[in-house]
């Protein structure tokens, strides 16, 4: 009778793995989401990172920090375009956005909180050293399809402020701005950023 309990207890152990149960028990690597910036995805947009910097990292630093600096940035998305254009006549308009630095202000009490990695509807601000290696991300969404004005249907916004909380690093000499861009690839969604263009950041400010 015991062995016949053994015999039972055995057989129902080595059926679980099929059943999904314990399959994370044998180190199996978490996928990662599809919607979340990587490492590579900066690496596809040419920027440089450093050999002991990770997104996971900075996450866990800019949570247990007790500072950050921020940055202001005035994107104008259509120069000469209103504040507010109807979203289907976007591509009447044919001038490049820019980007006028604002302020800068380092020290500012107060963690910058974990890194959020979504993908979708952002608006990256990347730190870069003069070496142009990243030391630093930070997240905004993109509001240029909020908040139309008295409710407007498919309306789309030309005037956008931008504010980044990024890490304190003395190395930090610009800021470059990038939006998040999809396409689909044999019906996979796939991630990538595009720059918008960049602004100086002196130690002076």
């Amino acid at each position: 009778m015991r062995l016949g309990k053994l015999s039972f207890l055995c057989a129902v152990i080595l059926a679980l793995p099929s059943f999904g149960v314990g399959q994370n028990l044998i180190g199996s690597p978490r996928p990662v989401p599809i919607d979340e910036l990587t490492e590579g995805i900066l690496q596809s947009a040419d920027l440089r990172l450093p050999s002991n910097w990770t997104l996971a990292g900075q996450s866990r630093s800019d949570a247990s920090s007790n500072s950050h600096t921020e940055v202001k940035i005035a994107w104008d998305v259509l120069p000469g375009a209103p504040k507010q254009i109807r979203e289907r006549d976007v591509d009447a308009w044919k001038t490049p956005g820019s980007l006028v630095l604002q302020s800068v202000t380092r020290q500012v009490p107060g963690s910058a909180g974990r890194l959020d990695l979504s993908m979708q509807l952002t608006v990256w601000g990347v730190c870069l050293t003069a070496a142009n290696e990243v030391c630093g991300i930070a997240r905004q969404g993109d509001t240029r399809w909020e908040g139309a004005e008295g409710g407007a249907e498919g309306a789309f916004n030309t005037k956008i402020a931008l504010k980044f909380w990024l890490p304190n690093v003395t190395t930090m000499t610009k800021v470059a701005v990038y939006e998040s861009r999809a396409t689909f690839e044999s019906g996979t969604r796939v991630w990538s950023l595009h720059k918008v263009g960049e602004v100086n950041t002196p130690l002076t400010q």
